[in-house]
């Protein structure tokens, strides 16, 4: 049964372009960073947050029982730069942020590389940007770009931000894998850029963040001392995205063993490879230390912001 309403899970999210983790796991990240903040810390950010022009429409909307209005629009906080993207577009949607184009060319391929023109601004440029606007903007704009620096330390984290496969059947890219079709357990074709935001999980009630962040902890306590020498030796946004650049070479694409069908190819979804039980347990294990990671960096990049 699980791994059925996985494939379900995925099925359903697939239509969401360039969304980096769902929002279960933005929050996660955000909850992993809220635990690591000291009480001052604490306080200046929800006082960032008060001053946001969405503060009663989104952050604060929909509070369930159990947790605190500070931590609640924390975590919120994290979802409203894909909120707007449905929602008060014109004025807040920056769809190039949210990711930044290399193109991973597999061994079968004689493709180059340098044909897929570079995003900018990106989610590279747009996190030190948006530590900047929150330690010296105006009020409003510091609640803004502390919602778009809790989302997109998110994003970066997420492989299929950080590279597409170009080939010859993606002659332009498959778009951070949502071009590219894949199967689990033998089930209706998804897309592969969604099923990698779902790999945090498909439950995004209050109960199941803090269950996932229990989980991610425990991954946390286990790899400590790497974590702490990652901290250090990689600081920016340009190192992130290498790294996760790197994973969609090694665990997304499969170093070019994966192949998935073209989504706007009939035949070839009807064809869309399957994936096997070890893929879906590995991007899983990779998915989960980038949260780890995430919510690390994304607390030290607040702090750095409040000073």
């Amino acid at each position: 049964m699980r791994r059925c309403s996985f494939a379900v899970l995925l099925l359903l999210l697939f239509s969401s372009p360039l969304l980096a983790w769902n929002e279960k796991g933005h929050m996660v990240i955000a909850r992993m960073a809220w635990q690591k903040l000291d009480c001052d810390q604490r306080r200046a950010v929800t006082e960032i947050l008060k001053a946001h022009p969405h503060y009663d429409e989104f952050l604060a909307a929909e509070r369930p029982e159990g947790v605190g209005i500070d931590e609640w629009v924390f975590m919120r906080a994290s979802y409203w730069s894909d909120w707007v993207r449905s929602n008060h577009t014109d004025q807040y949607s920056r769809p190039t942020w949210h990711y930044y184009s290399v193109a991973y060319v597999p061994p079968h391929s004689k493709k180059d590389a340098s044909s897929i023109e570079r995003n900018d601004p990106n989610v590279i440029t747009q996190i030190p940007f948006s530590m900047e606007k929150v330690r010296s903007g105006d009020a409003r704009e510091k609640a803004i770009y502390l919602c778009w620096l809790l989302h997109l330390i998110g994003d970066i984290h997420q492989p299929l931000h950080c590279g597409s496969q170009l080939d010859e059947k993606f002659p332009e890219g498959d778009r951070g894998g949502n071009l590219a079709m894949v199967r689990f357990n033998g089930g209706e074709p998804v897309r592969l850029h969604s099923a990698w935001d779902a790999m945090l999980g498909e439950d995004f009630s209050l109960p199941s963040v803090y269950e996932t962040v229990e989980v991610l902890e425990k991954i946390e306590q286990q790899n400590a001392e790497a974590l702490k020498s990652d901290l250090r030796e990689h600081p920016t946004s340009a190192d992130w995205a290498r790294e996760g650049f790197e994973s969609v070479e090694e665990h997304v694409y499969l170093q070019g063993d994966l192949r998935p069908a073209h989504a706007y190819h009939e035949a070839d979804v009807a064809a869309a490879p399957n994936l096997a039980d070890a893929y879906v347990e590995n991007a899983t294990r990779v998915a989960r230390l980038a949260a780890v990671r995430a919510g690390n960096r994304l607390a030290v990049s607040i702090a750095a912001s409040l000073d």
